[in-house]
């Protein structure tokens, strides 16, 4: 704007399609703290921000806001019950009480950061002033906030924001009195106390997070033992596989010296009692075949007597017997065939 109004001036000076707005109110109360801050809240949140008098505008994108005024190449005038905005000759003055350097949009609405000169920072501390008052600008048709001119201490807010000082300067034994409440412990425990107490739940909370021993093993160990059981598993069923042939050869080469199994058909038979149940149907039915053809020697001639082929000294061997004991199986299951 080219020139600023007057207090007593019509509306009518302003341009057409923006406004620029004080934050006044009536006078507001509090104790305050010495502390200084630099951070301070100059809008609340929106996208309605409503004045304490009844005045309303509009903050539709905070961060479209922030990134324009954070562009702008002057930084933005902090002065004294906006005494900037008026000229000279109207009582005003452009004393500056600090300089904005920066603005965020925060969840509870946008905040300026403030290099105070000394002077207002002694003010504050000295509480002669307590809050913040934007001065901005805003489009006239839909009451969208589209500038920041200045930032202004006041007391006279109009609204409702983030004081400079907290109203009760006692707030942080508050807090702390709270804490102790909520750990179990008297509310006049001192700090040490407190961090005490704090140690203590920690440490039950990493306990309460590591299992028990005896239902529980760590990775790396389970990986190993569950590596050695497969390993197991694998070596087993190899000796499995491996018996089973021995069992296998057995009970056939049984039965084609018998007479039972033609020579030729043994790798038939062989394939039947490659499963568990082809296995005992395969016993069952060399036990039960009669004498189909002539009896057959396998690996050689067959000596009279206890002496055992090659062939029936392996199956023999695999089976757990000796060449005695072979010898009266065998004859014994000659004998159940010529019966």
């Amino acid at each position: 704007m080219s020139k600023k109004p007057s207090p007593t001036q019509s509306d009518t000076g302003r341009a057409k399609t923006q406004a620029s707005v004080l934050a006044f109110q009536l006078p507001g109360s509090g104790a305050a703290e010495q502390a200084v801050p630099d951070w301070v809240q100059i809008f609340p949140a929106g996208p309605v921000v409503a004045t304490n008098d009844g005045r309303a505008f509009r903050i539709t994108d905070p961060v479209r806001l922030v990134a324009a005024i954070n562009a702008g190449k002057m930084p933005v005038l902090v002065d004294y019950d906006h005494r900037s905005y008026f000229e000279p000759y109207d009582g005003g003055d452009t004393l500056a009480a600090g300089w904005c350097s920066a603005v965020e949009a925060r969840a509870d609405g946008i905040w300026a950061r403030i290099d105070w000169t000394p002077l207002a920072a002694q003010r504050i501390r000295d509480r002669e002033f307590r809050f913040i008052s934007p001065e901005f600008s805003v489009d006239r048709g839909e009451g969208e906030v589209v500038a920041l001119a200045a930032i202004s201490l006041v007391n006279r807010p109009a609204f409702a924001m983030t004081a400079l000082a907290r109203s009760n300067p006692n707030q942080g034994d508050d807090d702390m009195r709270a804490i102790a409440t909520a750990l179990g412990l008297p509310e006049d425990a001192d700090e040490a106390a407190i961090l005490a107490a704090i140690g203590t739940r920690n440490t039950e909370l990493a306990a309460s997070r590591t299992p028990p021993a005896d239902r529980f093993m760590p990775r790396a160990d389970y990986d190993a033992v569950l590596a050695r059981a497969t390993s197991a598993e694998t070596e087993l069923a190899s000796i499995r596989t491996a018996q089973r042939s021995v069992e296998v050869e057995a009970v056939i080469a049984a039965a084609v010296s018998a007479g039972k199994i033609a020579p030729a058909s043994k790798p038939h038979y062989v394939a039947l009692a490659a499963t568990d149940a082809g296995f005992e149907q395969i016993k069952q039915l060399c036990a039960s075949l009669p004498p189909v053809v002539g009896s057959v020697q396998v690996g050689g001639a067959n000596p009279p007597g206890t002496t055992l082929s090659d062939v029936e000294r392996h199956i023999a061997g695999s089976m757990g017997l000796t060449d005695d004991q072979y010898v009266t199986a065998r004859a014994s299951l000659r004998a159940a065939d010529n019966s």
